[in-house]
């Protein structure tokens, strides 16, 4: 329902509701209703397939506040196995919001993966999945990286922000 509050009032919100600041009623576009913090389990994927892929470690942690996810992760891989095809991370434990505004980028450190010049991991809309590619100099071209990019013991940081 709604709540009585005067202009510049700050009302800390019970009943699951969070955070209202500067608002006239709990179901206003700008009160913040969802905030979580949690663990998942980064993964990768070579044109979806994932046979053989053997993990020594992966980790990620979130934090989810309002549609923002910010992600951060780990993975070490010991044998990339036998798929073949476009290498993506996958696992994310949002989906990111449909339309063109929610395509993101993120940045990613990669060690013992070949490539010619930028590295670059971006989510497109509607996914839980992050792409992962080179990106040329020279014309500024984006290629996907493939499992002939990896060797078998493939070492990657990753962080991400994105709308839910």
């Amino acid at each position: 329902g709604d709540i009585n509050i005067a202009a510049g009032d700050l009302v800390f919100g019970t009943a699951g509701k969070g955070v209202v600041l500067g608002v006239t009623s709990n179901t206003d576009s700008n009160t913040l209703d969802d905030y979580e913090e949690g663990t998942w389990t980064p993964a990768f994927a070579f044109g979806n397939g994932t046979t053989g892929i053997s993990y020594l470690n992966t980790a990620g942690n979130y934090t989810k506040i309002g549609r923002r996810v910010n992600l951060t992760g780990y993975i070490q891989i010991n044998s990339k196995g036998s798929s073949t095809g476009n290498s993506t991370l996958t696992g994310f434990p949002f989906t990111s919001g449909s339309g063109n505004g929610n395509n993101t980028a993120g940045s990613i450190a990669l060690v013992n993966v070949s490539f010619a010049d930028h590295i670059h991991m971006e989510m497109d809309a509607g996914t839980v999945v992050g792409q992962i590619r080179e990106i040329a100099g020279g014309n500024g071209a984006a290629t996907a990286l493939t499992n002939s990019n990896y060797a078998d013991d493939v070492f990657m940081r990753f962080a991400i922000s994105y709308n839910a």
